[in-house]
């Protein structure tokens, strides 16, 4: 395992940006780690017979078609410069009488990929010419890391990207599994300029062409979530799992055949094995998980997050409810006029009590998730991972509170796990999806839901209330 961070980039209030070059060199960095690691325990590289990739989804990259320098830096998911554009491109939606939702099971958001990419087009004229003169190309995450990887072999670089990525752009029709030409023409991107689109499971993706792995194919590609869903081994319909990050994403496995989510919650492709059907999700996002957490540290309650697990140990919220919505609410409110609150502060108030609320807060979200796909399906066991997770009071609250048997891998990583199987599947590594269950270890801990007492009631009518006030606040 090898892991480096990389800047968040914040050149104004509602801008998130990363350096995307300075992301493949991270890649590269952790590549030449693992290297020395195997090396060192006498492994050979030639060990290695295929390589996965997972990415941040919806940050979105415009880049060189032949030297791979980016025109600019690559506009994070979280990222709220788009929001004036909405109503303008709404009123467009209306006109040509296009249900969004319909078409790419997204609704009209700041998160998605061609709104900020008409932004940067109509702001930005170096890349509206560079893409007028086809010298540009386009792409999320991981279709600049392929470029990148393949870039010197000899069928050249490969721009492609998979089904699940391209899901989560808006520019993606959900039915034909294909790029939406209306859509890619409202939000103003050239066709030519967009990735091809493969199966999450492929061996079409291209072969690395930078040391120390040159020569080893990539045949396993999916978006963060759609690949912990396949990590935690949620092959079967109403399977679900949560992966706390920065967010919390809920997905679950809703099977080949497409139904449209309702109440909030939005309709993606799980994953695509190749000569196969597209496995659908439906999936639930919260918009602040572990950014909670920071910005407790970053506020002076406490000095870091480990401190919180010990100041927890000894608490309760004690009557405060935390609605962390610094950027807006997500799932299955969509509120982006919302901002955090935080209520029921007292002289008798302690910071054990406020990162409590935290957590209760991050456990609530989830729950308001599940209340919605309860409404249509059965979930009784959450598949979780993510830093977050290896509080075991986190992990006690998140089952109480939504009444959920909480299951916990023993391999935290899961996203890079789900796109290693991805790719040991497509190169024969395994046969079948019931072989990867087998092979992968089911070590689980169960964490079974407490009996919800009065106070755990309470906490549910003031997260209400809580968020009640949390709406309308945004300038």
């Amino acid at each position: 395992m090898s892991q480096r961070k990389h800047e968040q980039i914040v050149p104004q209030n509602g801008y998130v940006e990363h350096s995307a070059e300075e992301i493949f060199g991270k890649v590269q960095l952790c590549l030449t780690d693992v290297a020395q690691q195997m090396q060192r325990k006498h492994i050979s590289l030639t060990e290695v017979i295929c390589a996965g990739i997972t990415c941040q989804r919806e940050t979105i990259v415009v880049w060189d078609k032949v030297s791979g320098v980016p025109f600019c830096n690559a506009i994070v998911w979280s990222d709220m410069r788009n929001a004036e554009l909405l109503p303008v491109i709404q009123q467009e939606l209306d006109a040509l009488k296009i249900d969004l939702k319909e078409r790419t099971g997204l609704p009209l958001s700041t998160y998605f990929s061609g709104s900020k990419l008409r932004w940067l087009i109509e702001n930005d004229t170096e890349i509206a010419q560079a893409l007028a003169e086809n010298r540009a190309i386009i792409g999320t995450i991981d279709s600049f890391l392929i470029y990148k990887l393949t870039q010197y072999s000899k069928q050249g670089p490969s721009h492609v990207t998979d089904i699940s990525n391209a899901s989560r752009t808006q520019m993606f029709n959900i039915t034909t599994l294909t790029w939406d030409e209306t859509l890619t023409n409202l939000f103003k991107v050239p066709h030519s300029a967009l990735p091809k689109i493969l199966p999450s499971s492929s061996k079409l993706f291209g072969t690395i062409s930078v040391k120390p792995f040159n020569g080893v194919p990539i045949t396993g590609v999916a978006g963060d979530q759609q690949a912990a869903l396949f990590g935690h081994c949620c092959f079967e319909k109403n399977e679900a799992k949560c992966t706390f990050g920065t967010g919390a994403f809920l997905l679950t496995n809703i099977g080949h055949t497409l139904e449209y989510a309702t109440n909030g919650l939005l309709t993606t492709v799980g994953y695509q094995i190749e000569g196969q059907k597209v496995v659908y999700a439906h999936e639930g996002s919260v918009a602040a998980a572990g950014s909670t957490l920071e910005w407790l540290v970053s506020m002076g309650i406490v000095k870091n997050v480990k401190e919180i697990d010990q100041l927890i140990s000894e608490n309760t919220s004690n009557g405060i409810t935390f609605v962390p919505a610094f950027s807006g609410l997500f799932c299955p409110h969509w509120r982006p006029d919302a901002r955090g609150v935080i209520l029921g502060l007292s002289f008798g108030t302690q910071p054990g009590n406020v990162c409590c609320a935290a957590l209760e807060a991050i456990a609530l979200q989830v729950d308001d998730m599940l209340q919605v796909i309860r409404k249509h399906m059965e979930v009784h066991t959450l598949a979780v991972d993510g830093g977050i997770v290896n509080s075991s009071k986190f992990r006690q609250i998140l089952a109480t509170i939504t009444n959920t048997r909480v299951e916990l891998r023993e391999m935290l990583e899961v996203t890079a796990l789900g796109a290693a199987l991805l790719a040991g599947l497509a190169q024969g590594v395994y046969e079948s999806l019931e072989e990867v269950k087998q092979c992968v270890k089911q070590e689980v801990f169960l964490i079974t839901p407490e009996e919800c007492t009065e106070y755990c009631k309470d906490v549910k009518r003031r997260w209400m209330v809580g968020i009640e006030r949390s709406l309308n606040l945004a300038e």
